[in-house]
């Protein structure tokens, strides 16, 4: 069944809403629904039909339930100038997959058959605009027809796909439209799965891009990380049900994963590189918790983050509390030498050494009351040792101050630095 025990992880501290477990795993038990799966954009490894397929159909098994028939359309998944000087656009790709998409759908309508749309990464933007085509024209739930959206490495995912990130921007050279958000309406009639990996900088982007740590890091999340569904998800789909490797929220009509990454991808050059694993390891908890900070996990996946130019002044706990990235530092505190300015206070017994400009000798409890009498007697102006109203004991104790050089005259004791002049001289003609 779905996992939704996962919450907690990540700094996620949003529940699920009562119920939802209840409604995720009944929606698996309706009819068999035929498949309409579409490949992402041709850049790097390109898997074949067959692989495709056998991809797509284990994911869809793992969200919505086991498709039954599953037609593969070769949308045109194209990103110029990435996929060759002669490609199409980012929009045009999207135009065209949309184009090819929406004569099958209507056809199932119309044939009352149960159907299943999938998208992979830029078809997952072709998936979302059919989506918003859909509730636009069935705005009643209960005359809506039986469609249902699976989504991996959504661009348009609401909290972390890049193209939410930055509603309404446009970048003309590439023809790229930043269109914001995939639907998910609380009482959408098109139930939908959105499945996501940490850190892949398409569905996982930061929220707070001037933390360049954790934007450098979906950028290579990118890299290392959004090719990469196809191998994880074929041969183990079951991870999505893991609440140990993957959350698992409800918003509205949609369902979201969101699966954990082990390893950061911006320290993936230093393990391909060969630096020690025993480093990296050690380094990585921390450099997690920089690049958690660039993120609010606090939002549900389902609502519309855009970017925001810093963090809120008192951030909510997060990650690095509740991430085994958390534990690192939490261990590494624990375990610290304390801080050395720390003051430590010593036993009354015996003083502390004097530092002088000439001796660092311990003043001696008999040296410390000769002291004690002579600041009593210099505080009576006039009152001179001797003299009957104070009779102290003859000193033949040494003092540890040694003779000042000749010529020089003698500096005055530490605790004498207070005495009047006056009684100072008449002490220095006593002695």
């Amino acid at each position: 069944m779905v996992a939704v025990g996962a919450l907690t992880w990540g700094g996620v501290g949003v529940a699920s809403p009562a119920g939802q477990p209840e409604r995720a795993a009944a929606l698996r038990l309706t009819a068999t629904a035929d498949a309409i799966i579409m490949p992402g954009t041709k850049i790097g490894y390109i898997p074949s039909q067959d692989e495709f397929t056998a991809y797509a159909t284990a994911v869809i098994g793992a969200t919505a339930g086991a498709p039954g028939a599953v037609d593969y359309l070769g949308v045109p998944g194209e990103f110029w100038p990435a996929t060759g000087l002669d490609s199409l656009t980012f929009d045009a790709s999207v135009a065209a997959g949309q184009a090819m998409l929406t004569p099958m759908v209507d056809g199932a309508i119309e044939s009352d058959t149960p159907i299943v749309v999938f998208g992979h990464s830029q078809s997952a933007v072709i998936a979302t605009k059919e989506k918003q085509r859909l509730l636009a024209e069935y705005p009643d739930p209960d005359t809506a027809p039986d469609v249902t959206f699976v989504m991996v490495a959504n661009p348009n995912r609401p909290n972390g796909g890049l193209l939410a990130r930055f509603p309404g921007l446009y970048i003309p050279i590439l023809g790229v439209t930043f269109n914001g958000a995939t639907p998910a309406p609380a009482d959408g009639p098109f139930d939908s799965y959105d499945v996501a990996r940490e850190f892949d900088g398409w569905a996982d982007f930061p929220r707070y891009p001037l933390n360049l740590v954790a934007t450098a890091n979906a950028i290579l999340g990118i890299y290392y990380l959004h090719g990469g569904y196809y191998e994880l998800l074929t041969e183990n789909p079951d991870i999505l049900d893991d609440p140990e490797r993957t959350i698992v929220q409800q918003y509205g009509d949609t369902t979201y994963y969101l699966i954990r990454t082990e390893q950061l991808p911006l320290l993936r050059p230093l393990r391909d590189l060969g630096v020690p694993e025993e480093f990296v390891d050690a380094l990585e908890p921390y450099v997690r918790r920089i690049v958690d900070l660039g993120y609010d996990r606090n939002t549900p996946y389902g609502e519309p983050a855009p970017v925001r130019v810093l963090p809120p002044l008192t951030p909510a706990p997060g990650p690095a509390t509740q991430h085994n990235a958390g534990q690192g530092i939490t261990v590494a505190s624990a375990t610290s030498t304390p801080d050395k300015r720390t003051p430590v206070v010593e036993a009354p017994v015996e003083e502390p050494p004097v530092q002088t400009g000439r001796s660092t000798l311990k003043r001696e409890k008999p040296v410390s009351a000769r002291h004690l009498v002579r600041n009593s007697l210099r505080a009576v102006p006039g009152l001179r040792r001797g003299e009957p109203a104070a009779t102290p004991t003859p000193d033949v104790t040494p003092d540890v101050t040694p003779d000042a050089p000749a010529g020089q005259p003698e500096p005055a004791e530490p605790n004498e630095s207070a005495a009047p002049p006056a009684a100072a001289e008449a002490d220095d003609a006593s002695e």
